[in-house]
């Protein structure tokens, strides 16, 4: 009996042990980022996202020269030229904080569409949200992962249900110990101006099957 008891306690302590470990990666991150934004809770999810930071990247790649030209090089890209982006950026880059907690609040990134136009500088993520059809991109796995002391890169492949074309989303994440286990946060969006690029293929790609099943049902 007492042989049963101490392997029990044993089973136990690796058990806890091994859920510890789990808390310290960054799988276990994402977990949570999921979890909060099912449970629509804010909070829990600026624990594992430094939102501000992640808006702020996301604002950089939309500046970016490659999706400025994507654009056709409009009123943003002749900001950046005359030297201005430095004062607008950070009122894009708060407008889409804001627009990424409201998003976590409503349980989906699906843009909102009687949310009126703040008339901010430079678009927001709410927008982005529904130019990119980011509702019909559905995470897959993760693609990749590298570590690297206090920091990682992970690779998170998505897929356009629509056209069934995939991509990666690669987050910074950093170890925080804040909170005890220690736990990696993301700080980051390293390749959104290539994931911005490619979701535009991708949207043209799906317009271009709608014109075409449009013009089979009228022929």
């Amino acid at each position: 009996m007492k042989k049963l008891l101490v392997a029990i306690v044993l089973v136990g302590i690796l058990a806890l042990g091994g859920y510890f470990y789990w808390q310290t990666t960054p799988d276990y991150t994402l977990s949570q980022i999921k979890a909060a934004i099912k449970q629509r809770d804010t909070e829990k999810f600026k624990q594992y996202v430094d939102v501000h930071s992640v808006a702020a990247s996301i604002v950089d790649g939309v500046v970016s020269e490659p999706v400025q030209s994507m654009m056709g090089g409009n009123i943003f890209g002749k900001m950046l030229f005359a030297g201005l982006m430095g004062f607008v950026k950070p009122d894009m880059t708060n407008s889409f904080e804001q627009d990424i907690l409201e998003a976590v609040q409503a349980g989906s990134l699906k843009a909102k569409e009687n949310k009126e136009n703040s008339g901010g500088a430079g678009p927001t993520f709410d927008n982005m949200s529904g130019t990119l059809n980011l509702r019909r991109k559905k995470f897959k796995s993760i693609q990749n992962k590298t570590e690297s002391g206090e920091s990682a890169i992970v690779g998170l492949l998505f897929v356009d249900q629509d056209t069934q074309s995939e991509f990666v989303l690669n987050c910074k994440m950093v170890k925080t110990d804040a909170t005890w286990p220690a736990h990696w946060r993301i700080v980051s969006i390293e390749n959104c101006a290539d994931v911005m690029l490619k979701l535009s293929e991708s949207q043209g790609a799906r317009q271009r099957i709608e014109i075409q099943q449009e013009e089979v049902e009228i022929n």
